[in-house]
């Protein structure tokens, strides 16, 4: 039986909302939803009026990673991180009990994080949502575009030199996978999402092959800003020590509207159950990292999320 799919999208610095009824196709595709680790499910698009889920199920018995857990995990990440161009990701997840309204919470999310993707996803008994502040493709005619995002501060604190060599190493990455040489990359420049900041160069190359966009995909995903460098050893160490699955978290979404298409890396995201959210986050670990400082980044990520979609539903 075919798998389908409801799904709502509103790009970066947009306020227009685009439905779209999804049915799985294993031919020809015009929207793509990949995991973190395994193979990307493929659909066929049809637009539709604006929905919102009618059934949601409990969270099923979870075990979270503690705070314990997750700085053992960082100990092992910052020694797998001997050299300085190598890096690894790390992520958790946190459930929060609460009820939220989705429409609310995706105007929220609108507001909140303006230059995001922002997303609403009912798939497989499964409910997503999220705001997304990752391109991972975008193509316009014969010109393809990427971004090398990377490095988290708050508020006004500044970059150190762990932010800027993890940066470093993510655009260096970006380049040797797409086999760009540094002349394709803009210099960082900060950029914020809501009350986060990030290093951000922006990478433009140009390519007229009608199958460039799903060959920069295959190329990058799994992008060195959510799994790391080298990036067969940065993988292999997350579902070695990861003890949850990241599921949706980390992969990718496409969708494509008028003659350009997108794909974005799910990241800012949650599950939405019956019962409350679970959101999910991580952060970028190099030799120069610090364990509490890195717990303390994926605190800040989970509550700046739940403070928007959890706040949507109070004042309702």
């Amino acid at each position: 039986m075919s798998i389908k799919a409801r799904f709502s999208i509103s790009l970066p610095e947009s306020q227009s909302w685009h439905n779209y009824s999804l049915i799985e196709t294993g031919s020809n595709p015009d929207m793509l939803i990949a995991p973190f680790d395994g193979q990307a499910l493929c659909f066929k698009s049809e637009e539709i009026g604006a929905w919102l889920p009618s059934k949601f199920h409990d969270q099923s018995p979870f075990s979270e990673l503690s705070k314990s857990g997750y700085l053992n995990l960082l100990r092992k990440a910052i020694e797998f991180c001997d050299s300085d161009d190598k890096k690894v990701v790390c992520s958790r997840s946190e459930f929060v009990e609460c009820s939220i309204d989705l429409s609310s919470g995706l105007n929220s999310l609108r507001k909140a994080y303006p230059n995001a993707f922002i997303y609403l996803l009912e798939l497989k008994n499964q409910i997503w949502i999220g705001a997304s502040p990752e391109l991972l493709v975008r193509r316009e005619g014969n010109t393809l575009q990427t971004h090398s995002l990377a490095g988290t501060r708050w508020n006004n604190d500044p970059f150190t030199e762990k932010e800027i060599k993890e940066q470093e190493i993510v655009t260096k990455s970006i380049l040797n996978s797409l086999r760009l040489t540094s002349s394709h990359a803009t210099s960082p420049k900060e950029v914020e999402y809501g009350p986060v900041k990030h290093l951000q160069s922006i990478i433009n190359w140009e390519n007229s092959d009608a199958h460039a966009f799903s060959d920069a995909i295959k190329s990058l995903h799994p992008t060195p800003a959510v799994c790391g460098y080298p990036k067969n050893d940065a993988r292999r160490f997350i579902l070695e020590h990861e003890p949850n699955e990241r599921e949706l978290y980390t992969g990718y979404i496409t969708c494509a509207l008028e003659g350009v298409s997108y794909a974005f890396v799910n990241l800012r995201c949650a599950k939405v159950f019956s019962n409350g959210i679970r959101i999910f986050a991580g952060g970028g670990i190099n030799k120069w990292s610090d364990p509490e400082s890195e717990w303390l980044e994926t605190k800040q990520k989970i509550e700046s999320v739940k403070n928007v979609l959890v706040s949507s539903d109070n004042n309702k």
